[in-house]
């Protein structure tokens, strides 16, 4: 819907019944021929679980930005650190906020894109939107 090509690399140790879900995406307006996990441009922190799992990658980063919830420590980093109240939407939807904080500040694709995805797929009214918007 935004005109850009992406790859998502999900690890889910959750469905083993131990662990969390965690996320590598690349989004380009150019074809992605290779998934690479390696220093992030942009990362997205919901929780300790998950700064605890990509804190090396994030002390790594030597440019970018780092969203991260501001109910935990920023790692010392060289992006750009941008803290969130995700979690006053709730614990289970953190992620939310955070993507769309994400797309608003990285501009990656306009933010009408990713409003008019989950619009199409049915979940506008499903989703504190209002909220959503507030918060980043």
């Amino acid at each position: 819907m935004a005109g850009c090509h992406a790859t998502q690399k999900g690890s889910y140790p959750v469905s083993m019944g131990v662990g969390f879900p965690t996320a590598g995406v690349n989004i380009s307006p150019d074809d992605i021929h290779f998934h690479d996990t390696g220093v992030p441009d942009v990362a997205i922190i919901t929780s300790a679980d998950g700064l605890g799992l990509r804190r090396k990658r994030i002390e790594s980063m030597k440019n970018g930005v780092l969203i991260i919830d501001q109910s935990l420590p920023a790692p010392p980093t060289g992006a750009e650190v941008m803290q969130f109240d995700f979690r006053q939407i709730g614990v289970r939807t953190t992620c939310l906020p955070a993507i769309f904080s994400c797309v608003k500040h990285s501009g990656i694709f306009p933010l009408d894109a990713l409003r008019d995805a989950i619009e199409e797929a049915g979940m506008g009214e499903k989703l504190p939107l209002k909220k959503i918007y507030s918060l980043i």
